[in-house]
């Protein structure tokens, strides 16, 4: 768990018109991500983020690729809905690479075998 930038590159195939980098506090439970909204544009640690989660989304089947261009960032794609999303981790919290290697874990298995 910790803090990530989110942006969508593209989402069910096609780019956005308006893409910009969103703030989350995210925690991977089983094969899903579950995301909290900030409660200011400064939040970094978790008392800083909304107790309800406001998104979760499963990453079963999944793929996850390091940003080959910025080691700091890597992206989903979701190959069913043609979604692509690009995380950066903040500072202090896992690096890149270590939410690479937990979400590989998680994108594996299959939904119900939490």
């Amino acid at each position: 768990q910790g803090c990530l930038r989110r942006k969508t590159v593209l989402k069910e195939g096609r780019r956005p018109a308006v893409s910009s980098w969103l703030r989350y506090w995210v925690e991977l439970r089983g094969t899903s991500l579950v995301f909290y909204s900030p409660k200011s544009l400064r939040a970094k640690e978790r008392s800083d983020f909304k107790r309800q989660p406001c998104k979760q989304s499963s990453v079963a089947g999944w793929l996850v690729v390091p940003c080959a261009e910025d080691a700091d960032s890597f992206q989903l794609l979701d190959p069913a809905r043609g979604s692509r999303y690009k995380f950066r981790p903040g500072s202090g919290g896992c690096s890149a690479h270590d939410w690479c290697s937990y979400l590989r874990v998680s994108a594996a298995r299959l939904p119900n075998a939490i």
